[in-house]
């Protein structure tokens, strides 16, 4: 009897750790951006027991207006941005038609997970960035949009399984190094088991929304202060009002590019992206172009 009771506790705890295991039902997109509608394993129903409003329709302009004013901070150790967009406007346009799409088909019991990427070009070097986690519409009728990770570099030459959600819900995440920037068209999700809020958890009153992000771009047409940040990303809102035209953000000056540049660079190698050589090779081919 007692050799059995260690295989009898690791029964129960694969069995419980499969109970609480989403798997994907159905797959749409592909390449950069990929949904998936999930199902959580051996259930009808959620974990917590509840089920969500789904199935859910959407106009595409909201989900894009949300994706697009959606931001979050981040250790700066190369630039000194207080916030930064979430998804870029291409990955916006991308994941949009997917996300309607795929509330408008999960039932009840199923929730939309998502994978992003941002891959791009910075001082020659390649770069990809992933961003993942979950969609949902609670019981109130919220749009619920909780993030894994946003932006994290990945290896470029490997690619990723994105089938294979990230290790911990989006759900339980109750501290992290990166945050959802506070605003007021949106309320910070509240993870089970009480311990405050998720800072990558963003519970949206669409309607109450809807207001409060026309006001701001109303706001910032009508009355631009001197010296002001242009917006970042043309957040479409025709789902929402008819939004003002974006100015568009002047380009840096070659001085000023050069010490981004340089800050970009120093940040790289501080992160160990690249090596001590490769660091002091991209150094000295961007102060060479000032002599």
């Amino acid at each position: 009897m007692k050799r059995m009771l260690p295989l009898l506790c690791v029964t129960f705890l694969v069995t419980a750790c499969q109970a609480n295991h989403w798997s994907p039902v159905q797959t749409l997109g592909q390449h950069d951006a990929l949904v998936f509608i999930e199902q959580q394993a051996g259930r009808g129903k959620t974990a917590s027991g509840t089920e969500y409003r789904h199935p859910a329709s959407f106009e595409p302009a909201q989900i894009a207006a949300v994706l697009a004013n959606l931001e979050y901070r981040r250790p700066a150790v190369f630039n000194g941005k207080e916030s930064e967009p979430v998804f870029t406007p291409k990955q916006t346009a991308e994941l949009t038609p997917l996300l309607v799409q795929a509330l408008a088909q999960a039932a009840p019991s199923q929730r939309v997970r998502f994978v992003s990427y941002n891959r791009g070009m910075v001082m020659l070097f390649p770069t990809r960035r992933m961003t993942e986690g979950i969609v949902f519409v609670d019981p109130e009728g919220r749009l619920n949009i909780a993030f894994a990770i946003i932006n994290e570099p990945r290896d470029v030459e490997t690619e990723d399984n994105p089938a294979v959600p990230f290790p911990q819900d989006p759900q339980t995440i109750t501290e992290s190094m990166i945050s959802l920037v506070d605003a007021d068209w949106y309320e910070p999700g509240r993870p089970a088991g009480g311990g405050g809020t998720g800072p990558l958890w963003a519970v949206i009153d669409l309607p109450k929304a809807q207001v409060l992000l026309h006001a701001k771009e109303t706001a910032k047409a009508v009355a631009p202060q001197a010296g002001a940040e242009a917006p970042r990303n043309n957040a479409p809102f025709a789902g929402f009002a008819p939004g003002p035209a974006v100015q568009k953000e002047a380009p840096p000056t070659p001085r000023e590019q050069l010490k981004e540049d340089l800050r970009f660079l120093k940040g790289l190698h501080d992160e160990k992206l690249i090596t001590e050589e490769e660091y002091d090779k991209k150094r000295k081919e961007l102060l060479d172009k000032i002599r």
